[in-house]
């Protein structure tokens, strides 16, 4: 996958529908068109991190792909632009989109504080603190990642998708590797054009 072509949806919020709820929508739809061209699809969140969620880019190697997964998201609450070409001796900067991961319970010890509330003392708190899954989560909160609130489809169980945006030097690999959400993983780490003047609004 090249990433030479991109396309913006700005997302709009309503009552009925706030902001973090429309960027979850969204999502899933893109999601779903992913899936049937894996690999082929990059996600890029260009307004991280004041309004992370207000705006996402999705970039493809061609013009069609993009223009198949617009018409996929026509009914979204978003405003989606034109297909915008990434210059050919691009010299931006680049950004790279990790999905942050948060260890599942079982890397947790179990103990009666994380079935009865919070730990009485300070020993259990440091032990809470310590753990992989807590730590994790902490680490997120503080960087105040954003995140999508989304549902396996195979288990229907709610779970978090957290996206961590790191400034990288260039491109990292000449073939991204997309994971099934169009983000960079550890074992495929790859980074995008970041450039807020890429526009490609009608």
């Amino acid at each position: 996958m090249q990433p030479r072509f991109c396309i913006d949806l700005a997302l709009r919020s309503s009552p009925r529908l706030p902001l973090p709820a429309a960027a979850s929508e969204a999502l899933k739809m893109l999601h779903d068109g992913f899936q049937q061209r894996p690999g082929h699809y990059a996600l890029a969140l260009p307004n991280a991190p004041e309004r992370a969620l207000s705006r996402l880019r999705v970039f493809a190697g061609s013009v069609l792909e993009l223009e198949s997964l617009a018409f996929r998201a026509r009914h979204l609450p978003a405003r989606i632009s034109d297909v915008i070409e990434v210059p050919e001796h691009y010299d931006g900067p680049w950004m790279r989109y990790h999905r942050f991961r948060i260890p599942s319970r079982k890397s947790d010890v179990s103990g009666p504080w994380l079935t009865l509330g919070q730990p009485t003392d300070a020993r259990a708190l440091n032990k809470l603190e310590g753990m992989p899954r807590e730590r994790r989560m902490r680490q997120a909160l503080a960087a105040r990642l954003p995140y999508f609130e989304l549902q396996s489809a195979s288990t229907r169980q709610a779970f978090r998708l957290i996206v961590e945006p790191i400034a990288a030097e260039g491109p990292i690999t000449a073939d991204p590797e997309p994971d099934g959400f169009g983000l960079s993983v550890t074992t495929r780490p790859f980074a995008l054009p970041s450039a807020s003047r890429l526009s490609g609004w009608a």
